[in-house]
């Protein structure tokens, strides 16, 4: 009985990474075809990520932390950070900003995977999945440089480790909740 449910798992899993890698190499092919300029609030990300990685680059940490400190003016700032390991490997472009959103893509599906077994089962998590990433708005964000995807990709995992608190599976989940709460303010 033992090996079945372990085979079952297994197989759960394997399906689990191909749908996540699908919906990857589709926002990855999207984002490496799209000719678009970036517009409003996309547009405004980038410039400031161009700024702290000028920053960064050219006049050291203290210069940076300077820089993260004062962007955005009174919005939160660690959008336009998130990138800066992107930009040496990818080169500074909009699409490299927009590949944060992969790291995204792949939270979000581990953590609602993991809410769905938790809740009812292990199918049921791969279902949710598929679901979440095959809403429209889901997917045309996924394809953006825009806060949302990743503050979505954290109250996914918030509301995870919040049933885990809540059936008392956990001691140190007020710590990774206060934790997720101030990347959420950042």
């Amino acid at each position: 009985m033992g090996s079945w449910s372990s085979w079952r798992r297994f197989r759960t899993r394997v399906v689990l990474a191909i749908v996540v890698v699908t919906f990857l190499a589709a926002t990855a092919t999207w984002i490496q075809r799209d000719t678009v300029p970036p517009l409003w609030d996309s547009a405004v990300y980038l410039q400031e990520s161009a700024i702290l990685y000028h920053a960064l680059t050219r006049q050291g940490v203290l210069a940076f932390l300077d820089a993260f400190s004062h962007s955005m003016g009174n919005k939160a700032p660690l959008i336009a950070a998130l990138p800066l390991p992107l930009y040496p490997l990818l080169g500074e472009s909009h699409a490299a900003a927009r590949f944060v959103n992969l790291a995204w893509i792949v939270l979000a599906a581990i953590y609602i995977f993991r809410i769905g077994r938790k809740v009812a089962g292990g199918a049921t998590g791969l279902l949710a999945v598929i679901v979440l990433n095959t809403f429209p708005l889901v997917a045309a964000m996924s394809r953006q440089y825009l806060v949302e995807y990743g503050l979505m990709a954290m109250v996914i995992v918030w509301i995870y480790y919040l049933l885990r608190w809540q059936s008392g599976e956990a001691t140190r989940v007020p710590w990774i909740l206060g934790v997720l709460l101030g990347f959420g303010l950042l």
